[in-house]
């Protein structure tokens, strides 16, 4: 059985890297888990500045690429990406092809809105067609190009009754 993290540093799961023990300075290494050091936790003693982590080179001998992107995450899987993120940053699961991996980021890309919750933010798709940005997944803020915001909503052409701005792309 494994022995448990020390006091501050997040469990050490099988291949993956966990890299952020707030506030536990020296811990002790112990056989088959990772050593914290100030603020950082690290794989071999090696030091990481904050919010860093080992190279991916040093700890499986060969990279994984540009992906996964795990700054800003609390414990990151080689294959996966992040999986946790710190407090305040929104977790979002990119897709390429086959392939998927979690990123922590501070605001939602394009087409997704933030939601905040207890356990863990997520970046949540927005539900409407033709929408760029939205403040929820049923309230658009801005459309994509050629389209016109309305209501919450994107248009090709505005509803009869309603005239269309073509500076701001709404209709009034």
């Amino acid at each position: 059985m494994e022995e448990p993290a020390e006091p501050g540093c997040h469990e050490m799961l099988p291949e993956v890297l966990v890299h952020h023990c707030p506030g536990t300075p020296g811990a002790p290494e112990k056989p088959g888990q990772q050593r914290c050091l100030g603020n950082n936790l690290t794989e071999g003693g090696v030091f990481c500045a904050a919010g860093e982590r080992q190279s991916d080179e040093s700890l499986h001998g060969a990279s994984y690429g540009p992906n996964p992107i795990c700054k800003g995450c609390l414990s990151c899987s080689k294959d996966n990406g992040c999986i946790r993120c710190q407090h305040k940053l929104f977790f979002f699961l990119r897709r390429e092809g086959m392939r998927q991996y979690g990123e922590c980021l501070h605001s939602c890309p394009s087409g997704y809105y933030g939601l905040r919750a207890p356990d863990m933010n997520r970046c949540s798709r927005c539900r409407i067609e033709n929408c760029d940005s939205c403040f929820s997944r049923d309230f658009c803020t801005k459309c994509k190009a050629g389209f016109y915001l309305h209501r919450g909503r994107c248009f090709g052409e505005c509803p009869d009754g309603f005239a269309s701005l073509e500076e701001t792309m709404e209709c009034v």
